[in-house]
C-alpha cells in the first residue's frame, strides 16, 4: 500500500492545508462556490501523504491520485481501454520522472469529480502502475486542477475544496 510513497516522491505532499492557485475562469463548468470533494489519504511510517480522489468518467467510478505537480491528468491505458475512450492522436514516446514511456492521447467527453462536472478534454493513456500500488487509475493534474482557480487540499479532515 506504501510502495508509491516510497518510489514516487513526486507524488508526496506535506501534511496540513495546501493550497494549488490556478488560472480563474479557464473552465467554463467551474463552480462558482466552493465545492468541498471527499479525499482519502494515504499516508507512510514516516508521515509522507497522497491524496485520492474519486473521479467518475464515463458514469465509471475510479480512483485518482491528486498530483498538483502533474502538467497534465493521465488515466491508465487498461482503464481507458475497459471504457473505451477514443483515440484522439499518435502516439507518443513521453519522458517523466517515472521514465520513459509510450502516451496514447484519448478523449474523455463525461467525466467529474465529486458533483462536478469536468470539461471534455484530450488526456493522456499512459502504462501506470498505480492501480496494483494503491488502487488509483490516474492522475488528476494542474490542466484541470487550475481551471478551479484555487484547490485546497486538507489533508487532515480528508476534503478538497474546489474553487473559492
Amino acid at each position: 500500500m506504501h510502495k508509491l510513497l516510497r518510489r514516487a516522491p513526486a507524488l508526496v505532499a506535506l501534511t496540513g492545508v495546501v493550497t494549488f492557485a490556478g488560472a480563474a475562469g479557464a473552465s467554463a463548468q467551474a463552480p462558482t462556490t466552493p465545492v468541498q470533494v471527499p479525499i482519502r489519504v494515504l499516508r507512510n511510517p514516516d508521515g509522507e501523504a497522497v491524496a485520492l480522489v474519486q473521479v467518475t468518467v464515463s458514469g465509471q467510478a475510479l480512483t485518482f491520485v491528486v498530483d498538483t505537480g502533474a502538467s497534465e491528468s493521465v488515466i491508465s491505458r487498461r482503464a481507458a481501454r475497459a471504457l473505451h475512450l477514443p483515440k484522439a492522436g499518435r502516439r507518443t514516446t513521453t519522458l517523466s520522472a517515472g521514465g520513459r514511456g509510450v502516451s496514447q492521447p484519448v478523449t474523455v467527453s463525461t467525466w467529474q469529480v465529486g458533483t462536478v462536472t469536468l470539461t471534455p478534454r484530450k488526456i493522456a493513456s499512459v502504462q501506470l502502475g498505480l492501480a496494483r500500488d494503491i488502487g488509483a487509475f490516474g492522475l488528476l493534474g494542474s490542466d484541470v486542477l487550475s481551471s478551479f482557480g484555487k484547490v485546497s487540499i486538507d489533508y487532515a479532515h480528508g476534503v478538497m475544496t474546489l474553487g473559492g
